[in-house]
């Protein structure tokens, strides 16, 4: 395990072709993540949560609810907010389930991280809002509030972890912006954070460190073997050290992907030792948007756990 906070340029090809590509403006969802070196100052070794502890619950069976309401489809919100970290206004968009706008009842909410050198359109690319949709339709899972925010590229690969990190990013700027903006369902319990490729690692390193704000995570294809955090904030690490975690942790990787692949499985053996219900997904694919949107289903399946008839609380 290594002790000291690397990050390496990764430079893989898909069927010959280079995939590092610059941003801005969404990139074909089949384009593979690259990692840059960092260009900002290491946070401080010492490790400390974003935020207090909080108790949580423990999960309920889950039993699929009824569609809320007659309207088919929901809405996608295109906005932003101010970061306090870098003082941008970062894009955000943020799904509203079908009659978010009737009623004045609170949902769960699920924060996905694109990967590099993607943006916010990254998981609407590979069809979130679809399968969402057909769920929430079937009465196989709760109706949710989608948050997708733009990650600034000094945090997002230059940073990893802790204070002026993309974490804090995350715990102090984004989620009390959506909280209070949206009709949000608040604790741990109703939180889900989920991630692909570097968004992955993020996932991970915020949602082990903070099983106090987010009760669930996910992670695809997680770029581990080329990010490897200082030990506060490495998720190899906080696996074999950490003393509490979240309830729910799903991670998956394509047989196409080896890199990727191997090191997540790394991260699930290491996982094993908990006692989160801890999912392990190996598809067939490489890294890509196929790849990723083949788990879709089993991913917002295990993150919305125990949410059914959750609207129905307003004000909870």
């Amino acid at each position: 395990m290594a002790r000291g906070w690397r990050m390496l340029a990764l430079a893989a090809l898909l069927g010959g072709q280079a995939a590092c590509q610059s941003r801005p403006g969404a990139q074909s969802p089949t384009a593979v993540d690259t990692v840059m070196a960092p260009s900002v100052t290491a946070p401080p070794e010492t490790p400390s949560p974003m935020v207090s502890a909080t108790a949580t619950r423990e999960l309920p069976t889950l039993t699929p609810g009824p569609t809320p309401c007659s309207a088919g489809t929901g809405q996608v919100e295109e906005t932003g907010y101010a970061s306090p970290l870098t003082g941008e206004r970062l894009p955000l968009r943020v799904y509203l389930p079908p009659c978010y706008g009737e009623g004045e009842a609170r949902y769960p909410v699920v924060v996905l991280l694109h990967g590099y050198p993607f943006d916010e359109t990254h998981w609407s690319q590979i069809g979130v809002e679809a399968v969402l949709e057909a769920g929430i339709g079937e009465g196989r899972w709760s109706p949710m509030l989608l948050v997708m925010p733009r990650a600034p590229d000094a945090l997002f690969v230059g940073t990893d972890g802790g204070p002026g990190s993309y974490e804090q990013e995350v715990v102090e700027g984004l989620l009390p912006y959506v909280e209070g903006e949206y009709r949000a369902l608040p604790g741990a319990y109703y939180r889900a954070l989920a991630g692909i490729s570097r968004g992955g690692v993020w996932a991970l390193e915020i949602g082990l460190r903070n099983p106090q704000v987010f009760s669930r995570i996910g992670a695809l294809s997680p770029a581990l073997h080329v990010n490897r955090a200082r030990p506060a904030y490495d998720p190899y690490w906080l696996a074999e050290n950490g003393d509490r975690f979240p309830q729910i942790i799903f991670l998956s990787a394509g047989q196409g992907e080896r890199d990727f692949l191997d090191a997540t499985l790394e991260l699930y053996r290491a996982l094993q030792r908990v006692e989160s219900q801890v999912t392990m997904l190996e598809v067939e694919g490489g890294h890509d948007g196929a790849n990723w949107a083949q788990v879709l289903p089993d991913l917002l399946g295990k993150l919305s756990a125990g949410w059914s008839g959750a609207q129905d609380t307003p004000g909870s």
